[in-house]
């Protein structure tokens, strides 16, 4: 026998679809205000509306960096590549072009949006605990994935770089961490 559902049971998810879309639509919001206090890569320190704030965000931003760039070159090593890091910004694969890893390849915003979203949850706050640290680490993994991907398309698909990290790499990040967050909440929700 099949449910037909009633009016006041589709109102209800209509409300609860409703408030999820504004929540998303805060959690954006909040995202964009951080942007705006820290101020963005490309903007001196000293022009920034928090220079100080934006100091030691900076300094988180490299310490992550510098942490993606030596992962992904000890697993382009154990590939058989000999690479090499300039500046702790640039990663070249000896003989090809480097990738330089900016702010916004470290995945910072895709962990905030992905902390957001289990935060507001209705999972238990134990699983909250342990998933939110779990899909950030999940998201770096990705990323070096990525940045390894990258690399070997440099060399074996040469021109397809750009294609593959707009589409491809990041697609994938997406998809994967949905899917990640559905589990999430069809396990525990």
């Amino acid at each position: 026998m099949v449910a037909i559902p009633t009016n006041s049971s589709s109102a209800s998810e209509r409300r609860f679809y409703f408030i999820f879309l504004i929540k998303v639509f805060l959690i954006y919001l909040t995202w964009r205000l951080f942007e705006f206090i820290i101020g963005i890569e490309s903007e001196p320190l000293e022009n920034r509306m928090f220079p100080q704030l934006s100091y030691y965000w900076e300094w988180l931003n490299n310490q992550l960096r510098i942490g993606l760039i030596y992962v992904t070159r000890l697993i382009l090593s154990v590939f058989g590549y000999e690479s090499e890091i300039t500046n702790n910004y640039v990663l070249t694969v000896t003989g090809y072009r480097g990738i330089a890893i900016g702010n916004y390849c470290l995945a910072f915003q895709f962990m905030f949006f992905y902390s957001s979203l289990v935060f507001i949850s209705p999972v238990p706050a134990r699983v909250k605990l342990w998933s939110i640290p779990a899909g950030c680490l999940m998201i770096q993994a990705l990323n070096v994935f990525r940045f390894v991907g990258l690399h070997l398309v440099i060399i074996h698909l040469s021109g397809w770089e750009n294609k593959m990290h707009d589409y491809f790499f990041n697609g994938a990040a997406l998809i994967l961490t949905l899917l990640m967050y559905m589990k999430l909440l069809s396990r525990y929700g």
